[in-house]
């Protein structure tokens, strides 16, 4: 595998994203660093399987109801009940209890997909307090989002912003299928055609003509990356571009 940290460093054949003028919080280049170690040891693990679930619960999760014998049934509110309950015994309640007391304080932004199979701290190896993570269906760019990263910046001192595409993603292949005219005919006014209009028509004026979906995924990244560039121009924050391959789980830093 190449080296995903070269990638984070030299971004589109730009200064190094870590050599930079005056004072930094925390230091960029560690931060660099820690988003490319750990992407790649997610690759690595890509092919790593899962651990079985625990007993009791049907496999089939993809029904809201499911019966099982003897007259039980769980529900998928059930597995939120119960994915919690395991939370709180598995996981670090001594990092929550530090983190409450003192405060959050990632070094990186992650702006990313809201698809089920991309998650960021998983992706990173990240811990929790490691990444502000902005999730949207397209990782698409409106006024709530540049808030987000607006406060990240200020406030957390986060002087890094990925902006994450992934393969197979499912917005842009409904932007896709408007452009084509396959989908369900041209938007109507407001919402009458669906609030899914406000995404994909930022995909849409993203990807131009494109019709290919890596590369129209790999546009709709690029276009937001500069919009977050030219929202913070002047300020001390580096965006940089990847796409994380779902198959894979490989990210590739563009």
């Amino acid at each position: 595998m190449e080296d995903l940290f070269t990638y984070a460093c030299y971004n589109k054949n730009r200064k190094a994203c870590f050599m930079r003028s005056g004072p930094r919080e925390r230091g960029t280049e560690s931060a660099l660093i820690r988003i490319g170690e750990t992407a790649q040891r997610s690759g690595r693990a890509a092919g790593k399987k899962e651990p079985p679930r625990s007993s009791g619960k049907p496999e089939n999760r993809g029904s809201h109801e499911i019966h099982l014998s003897g007259g039980k049934k769980w529900t998928l509110f059930a597995d939120c009940k119960e994915g919690n309950r395991r939370y709180q015994i598995e996981s670090d309640g001594a990092l929550r209890e530090e983190l409450a007391e003192n405060g959050q304080k990632p070094y990186a932004v992650v702006v990313c997909c809201s698809d089920s199979r991309v998650i960021p701290e998983d992706i990173f190896s990240a811990g929790p307090g490691e990444l502000f993570v902005i999730r949207v269906a397209g990782n698409v760019l409106a006024e709530h989002q540049l808030g987000s990263i607006e406060y990240a910046a200020h406030h957390l001192g986060c002087r890094i912003v990925v902006m994450l595409g992934h393969t197979c993603c499912g917005a842009v292949a409904a932007a896709l299928e408007l452009e084509s005219g396959h989908g369900d005919g041209a938007p109507e006014e407001g919402h009458a055609a669906g609030y899914v209009t406000s995404i994909t028509d930022l995909i849409r004026s993203a990807i131009g003509g494109e019709r290919d979906p890596d590369r129209a995924c790999r546009l709709n990244v690029r276009a937001g990356a500069e919009r977050i560039r030219e929202a913070f121009a002047g300020e001390e924050l580096e965006v940089v571009e990847a796409v994380y391959d779902i198959v894979t789980g490989e990210v590739e830093w563009l």
